[in-house]
């Protein structure tokens, strides 16, 4: 059986981050993914309403938001060109267009926020060239203004950003920093709420398919990180009726020299397992 190599669906782990990063704010904002901008499929990445206006978010991502916040985020591989932040204002303003009464959503109440991994260096320099600044507001934090820049605006750059605080985006690109993952894996498994757990699962899906042998390294090396894992995956566990037996069958093939690859396989021929299932079993056990 070939495997053939799955496109990483980053969107909805980042949207996820965001969740957990805005969770002690959730009373207060409303936080829509693929905002519908018409009838026709022209969507944003994030749309995030604030619903009490005296609620000020302290971290350095929330810091500009207003009434409404539009965010759109580049996954590893997407470009981001001056053409691209061209199109994220156009949303902006189409956003407000398409209210329901005139100027339902005032100008003034509106921010726009570029998430990507990489210093998008191109971009900067097309934003200064057409007669704008970019300002570092903080680590990973850029503001844009000018000409280009109708709305307050930021561009986050996710691998810059202060380690400590923001984790959860940091980890959904290939290359993660270990210690990034192990804090994260650490800390998301010490809360059982079943919304926060929800947007813990996404991120940890994508970051494992996007830096597995770092996972697997820090399985094998650091117990408590197994543990918090196996943890993690608790509730996929108990779907599955043999659990044990699974999990004895991974021993033993590992045992007998058997590549990670190939006892996915046998998982998946075996028990009837997808390849995600196998996965897991493999990751979380030693």
């Amino acid at each position: 059986m070939r495997m053939g190599k799955a496109k990483i669906q980053y969107h909805p782990a980042f949207a996820s981050g965001i969740e957990l990063l805005m969770w002690e704010y959730q009373a207060s904002l409303v936080i829509e993914t693929e905002h519908e901008l018409s009838r026709k499929p022209l969507k944003m990445d994030l749309l995030i309403i604030k619903k009490k206006e005296d609620v000020d978010i302290e971290n350095e991502i929330g810091h500009i938001f207003r009434g409404h916040n539009i965010i759109e985020y580049k996954s590893p591989s997407d470009e981001l060109s001056i053409d691209q932040y061209s199109k994220v204002m156009a949303y902006a303003f189409l956003y407000k267009a398409l209210g329901k009464t005139v100027n339902e959503v005032p100008a003034e109440e509106i921010t726009v926020s570029i998430f990507r991994h990489a210093f998008p260096r191109k971009l900067f320099k097309s934003l200064q060239d057409s007669g704008g600044s970019v300002e570092k507001a903080s680590e990973g934090i850029y503001y844009v203004k000018g000409p280009l820049a109708p709305f307050p605006t930021q561009i986050v750059v996710m691998k810059d950003l202060p380690p400590e605080k923001y984790t959860v985006l940091r980890i959904l690109a290939p290359g993660a920093d270990p210690e990034d993952i192990r804090r994260f894996v650490l800390q998301s498994s010490e809360s059982q709420e079943s919304g926060y757990r929800r947007n813990v699962d996404a991120v940890y899906q994508v970051s494992v398919s996007a830096n597995r042998e770092v996972y697997e390294n820090l399985r094998k090396e650091d117990q408590a990180v197994c543990d918090a894992l196996r943890d993690l995956m608790k509730e996929d566990f108990l779907r599955v009726e043999e659990e044990g037996k699974i999990m004895g069958a991974v021993e033993i093939m590992r045992e007998d020299g058997k590549d990670d690859r190939a006892i996915i396989e046998r998982l998946m021929s075996k028990y009837d397992l997808t390849q995600e299932e196998a996965e897991k079993y493999v990751l979380v056990t030693v």
